[in-house]
């Protein structure tokens, strides 16, 4: 999986909305990529 370009597209849509969806079917990383993402603030 290329969670690198998820984490460059949430990145981006901060950058233009304060909130962003995570969205996909169970089991396929959501939270695992939000906590990603959290982790670098």
């Amino acid at each position: 999986m290329e969670r690198q370009r998820y984490k460059t597209l949430i990145i981006e849509a901060f950058a233009v909305h304060p909130i962003v969806a995570i969205l996909g079917p169970r089991q396929c990383g959501k939270t695992t990529l939000a906590r990603q993402y959290a982790a670098t603030l």
